[in-house]
């Protein structure tokens, strides 16, 4: 049954990732749907999907997120400013992530993680030319490929590499 008033509306959104919580968040901004008539449903542990995070102060943090947080993203620190912080709701989650960011600087010391700990990137096992070649093929137009195939760029041991 269709229910006239939007404000009564029962939701329930798969994934607790950015995706869903921006839809939580624009459904009680825009829809004027009551917060506790929203169910976030997820299939993981930890709630967040890319912007988890875990950790402590003596052993450092892992927020795989980290780079959603880059000032040029305009429409996600809009999205943070109608969030009201835990601490203080008068205070928007982005007014709160700027102060933090001031005064923290981020020390990021590896880009690629596998359970929290830097991985070795030379474990793929790509040769010096076969990098190359990738690199190569991100700079081609497609247009100049015609009708190679990915096995016409790269030798076999590419496709027997962990890459």
């Amino acid at each position: 049954m269709k229910t006239k008033n939007l404000k009564d509306s029962k939701v329930y959104i798969i994934g607790s990732g950015i995706a869903g919580l921006a839809s939580a968040v624009y459904l009680i901004k825009d829809a004027n749907i009551c917060g506790e008539n929203i169910h976030i449903l997820e299939k993981d542990l930890i709630a967040g999907g890319a912007t988890d995070g875990a950790g402590n102060e003596e052993q450092g943090y892992v927020v795989r997120g980290g780079r959603m947080h880059e000032m040029h993203y305009e429409c996600y620190w809009e999205l943070l400013s109608y969030i009201p912080s835990l601490e203080d709701p008068k205070v928007s989650v982005r007014d709160e992530s700027y102060e933090f960011n001031e005064r923290f600087i981020s020390n990021a010391q590896a880009r690629l993680l596998k359970d929290g700990k830097k991985l070795d990137v030379t474990s793929y096992g790509l040769s010096f030319e076969q990098q190359m070649d990738f690199i190569k093929l991100t700079y081609v137009s497609e247009k100049s490929l015609g009708d190679k195939k990915i096995e016409d760029w790269f030798d076999k041991t590419f496709f027997d590499s962990k890459f």
